[in-house]
């Protein structure tokens, strides 16, 4: 295998459509599992410590999270995958997971470069969720 491209893979945002909270609560306390996968796994907690206040009500449904989930070496031949789970954290009752987005890119990684957001391929975009929403960009990096 050899090194073609370097690329990064940024989580701008999320937005919550359906907290899975009861009204009266106010925010669901959330954390991300993060992967992006190659031969092996990168995965990592979103945030690291803590939680995400994150509503379902308008104003207070949107989390920046701007944060890195992958930065190397890609060659042509690699398959990557970009999978998150939304997790809302409940101390009374188990722990609810929302829909679980996962999408794989094949091919020159040079045509994987872009902006990946809710809306853009249609009715059947697959970061709308349905209970939530992902914005992502993956970026070629000169090195």
């Amino acid at each position: 295998m050899h090194p073609v491209s370097r690329i990064r893979v940024m989580l701008e945002k999320v937005r919550m459509l359906d907290d899975k909270d009861p009204c009266f609560k106010g925010a669901g306390e959330f954390h991300f599992n993060a992967c992006v996968a190659f031969n092996d796994d990168t995965c990592r907690r979103l945030p690291h410590d803590g939680y995400y206040r994150i509503s379902d009500r308008p104003g207070r449904n949107e989390q920046i999270i701007d944060t890195c989930l992958f930065d190397g070496f890609v060659a042509e031949e690699d398959r990557m995958t970009v999978s998150l789970l939304p997790v809302e954290a409940d101390l009374l009752d188990p722990n609810d997971e929302l829909s679980r987005y996962r999408r794989i890119f094949n091919g020159p990684p040079e045509i994987w470069v872009g902006f990946y957001a809710p809306g853009d391929e249609g009715q059947r975009d697959p970061e709308a969720l349905g209970d939530w929403l992902v914005w992502y960009r993956i970026e070629s990096v000169r090195f």
